[in-house]
């Protein structure tokens, strides 16, 4: 296998991987494509190298076979048999193949792929709490008629509410699904998070645990599903603060352009 290998890897195969549950068959493509620039050679078939990828991925030679009959059922991978090798598809075509974003990607760098299903996980986080993000300004700026850049948010520096429902909702998966992902991204330090608890007061009194149902009743329904009874008083709890340690970039493309009559590349972003 190759050594410090990395990958501008696209949100979107996160996201497809994570809420198709094809964590595995994505790993196997990512490995695959570390280790060849877009072909495989082959001699007899391409199955006789299972033993070897298996051994580099840490898993059993069946589960590569399968892996790989998956991505060629799939046309994640072509074969030429004239030439006896395997085409690896790229990123735009598995995009635009799933209609999921292929211009916002992250870097991926890994010698050994144990913590891939970490790393996806942690992307699809960012990048769903960075849409939550722009939206809410632009709800802001909608309600307020107001630049929303002048919007100011009560949150440490870096840190942004990310609700397990709305991760949940955008992957397509249940909300204990989403819990357990936003846990295994924040064991493998991709993303931090402060919990908000807040003790409730009636003026300078603390309220306590058997107020309960006295006080929820009062409340509007959003806010009375946020209560909770700790050890002696009232709280209330409000969504995860997540902060990124990783970093969302756009994909730069370059793009053959005519300028004074002769052909040059240029580098352009995306857009």
């Amino acid at each position: 296998m190759k050594k410090n290998f990395y990958t501008s890897l696209p949100v979107g195969i996160c996201i497809y991987a994570l809420a198709n549950k094809k964590v595995n068959q994505t790993k196997l493509y990512i490995y695959l494509k570390s280790i060849a620039s877009g072909h495989i050679k082959y001699t007899k078939t391409y199955y006789d190298y299972s033993k070897q990828w298996a051994k580099d991925l840490n898993c059993h030679p069946k589960t590569i076979k399968s892996g790989i009959d998956w991505l060629i059922r799939n046309k994640w991978i072509t074969i030429n048999n004239k030439s006896k090798s395997l085409r690896i598809v790229s990123y735009k075509q598995i995009c635009n193949k799933y209609d999921v974003p292929y211009k916002s990607a992250s870097i991926y760098e890994s010698e050994y792929f144990d913590n891939f299903k970490a790393f996806c996980v942690s992307v699809a986080i960012v990048y769903f709490r960075n849409r939550k993000k722009w939206n809410d300004k632009r709800s802001a700026y909608n309600k307020r008629k107001t630049n929303a850049s002048k919007s100011r948010y009560a949150f440490p520096k870096n840190f942004y509410p990310l609700p397990v429902l709305y991760l949940a909702k955008c992957l397509g998966v249940s909300k204990t699904t989403a819990h357990k992902y936003k846990l295994l991204a924040i064991e493998h330090g991709y993303i931090e998070r402060k919990k908000q608890i807040n003790t409730i007061y009636y003026g300078k009194e603390k309220l306590r645990k058997e107020e309960l149902i006295a006080y929820a009743s009062v409340l509007e329904e959003e806010t009375s599903r946020r209560l909770r009874k700790g050890e002696i008083y009232l709280k209330i709890v409000d969504s995860d603060l997540i902060k990124s340690n990783i970093i969302l970039k756009t994909k730069t493309v370059y793009r053959r352009k005519k300028v004074n009559g002769y052909k040059s590349t240029i580098r352009e972003k995306e857009n």
